[in-house]
């Protein structure tokens, strides 16, 4: 098929006059968000008795699960398995899809939910951090966040991380983050007429906290729960 889940089906059949014929048919693919399913069956037959498998796996943000179910004739298996890893550190312990030699453990405060792009679908846990298990030593490694997943009320002020690591280190990863309310406010002046277009707006400390828009909107982000905006 056209589509990046479309399965793949494939076939094979074999003769031979010395050791007979046998067919084997199987299907596979990938299915969910970010394509973490996996699936495939298999049927096959082999001069006359017949044989059937089957397996799925989801690759999850904190690691891996799968089962296996195979039949034939005279027997039957059943499989079940989980693999992942874990990073215990200062900030507690974070779980990881897997694990290789070279670690970075990112920590982005309040922005849980961002995916670790390829981070072999790590995700920033509720505590801020995540797991990146195979860095490449001695090399400038950039790890990417994809805000996408984030509450609405956290800004990720940088994107990417750059960092060289040693063979066989941890080495952490801090994304600076800002947190709080994020609001479009309709407004005009007591005459009526609009905001200007493009003019600040602080908060009660003097922290700029967004801009005017077009039509005399307000955007704002980082706001505490109450508290005075200034134009």
């Amino acid at each position: 098929g056209s589509k990046a889940t479309s399965p793949t089906l494939s076939g094979t059949h074999n003769q031979s006059h010395r050791d007979g014929s046998n067919s084997q048919v199987s299907l596979s693919g990938n299915a969910g968000e970010n394509q973490r399913i996996g699936y495939g069956v298999t049927v096959g037959r082999n001069d006359g008795s017949s044989a059937l498998s089957a397996n799925t796996r989801y690759n999850g943000a904190f690691g891996q699960v799968g089962a296996n179910y195979s039949q034939g004739n005279g027997y039957r298996q059943v499989g079940v398995g989980a693999s992942g890893g874990l990073v215990v550190h200062g900030g507690g312990v974070t779980l990881a899809p897997t694990l290789g030699d070279t670690i970075g453990l990112v920590y982005a405060p309040d922005a849980a939910g961002a995916r670790v792009q390829n981070g072999q679908g790590a995700v920033v846990d509720r505590k801020g951090y995540a797991v990146v298990s195979n860095l490449n030593p001695y090399e400038l490694n950039t790890v990417t966040l994809d805000p996408k997943g984030m509450a609405a009320g956290t800004e990720l002020k940088s994107t990417t991380v750059s960092v060289a690591p040693r063979a066989g280190s941890v080495v952490k990863l801090t994304y600076e983050t800002k947190a709080g309310r994020a609001v479009i406010i309709d407004s005009q002046k007591p005459d009526g007429q609009p905001l200007p277009f493009g003019a600040e707006v602080l908060d009660d400390q003097g922290t700029n906290v967004g801009v005017v828009g077009q039509a005399s909107r307000v955007i704002a982000t980082g706001l505490l729960a109450s508290g005075a905006l200034t134009v």
